[in-house]
């Protein structure tokens, strides 16, 4: 459950949003239609920084987490590695991460704000992400076990039935 839902039942929000728009709609004498669609705009954008709380530390714990997963530091970068094949990089000082990809998701991926072609990495597989926040945490996690499964899956058979979990 968000830290949105923990402070504020989600039924609610519609009505809260619609009072609010008719409080203000007098007040201002705006656009009745125009003031909802900017507080609707508004709990959207509270309710994704609920549901993105993820910082360096935790990214950091969640890849540690993975079955297999070694750290390093290479390139003044933070890298996740599995049997020393880095599937994530990250960057301490500005939050950018790069991982690896599943091909057929890199043209949605870098369709998106804040997501583009990771530099001196294999094309159209790795993706160069600005900061944390891009994804929701839920996201992020689905999108980093992806690429350590697409590493592992490139390593022997031995080596994957040694790691798969």
């Amino acid at each position: 459950m968000s830290s949105l839902n923990k402070v504020l039942d989600p039924s609610a929000v519609g009505v809260i949003l619609f009072i609010l728009a008719k409080l203000i709609k007098r007040a201002k004498g705006g656009s009745f239609t125009d003031i909802l669609l900017t507080l609707r705009l508004i709990a959207l954008f509270i309710k994704r920084k609920a549901l993105t709380n993820m910082d360096i530390e935790t990214f950091r714990d969640y890849c540690l987490s993975l079955n297999g997963t070694t750290e390093g530091m290479k390139w003044e970068h933070l890298c996740f590695m599995i049997e020393e094949k880095i599937y994530v990089l990250a960057s301490l000082d500005d939050g950018r991460l790069c991982f690896k990809c599943d091909p057929d998701d890199f043209d949605e991926l870098i369709a998106r704000h804040g997501i583009s072609q990771a530099p001196h990495f294999a094309r159209r597989q790795w993706v160069a992400v600005e900061s944390l926040e891009v994804f929701i945490d839920q996201e992020l996690k689905e999108r980093i076990a992806t690429s350590r499964l697409l590493v592992l899956k490139k390593l022997s058979k031995k080596l994957q039935a040694k790691y798969e979990s």
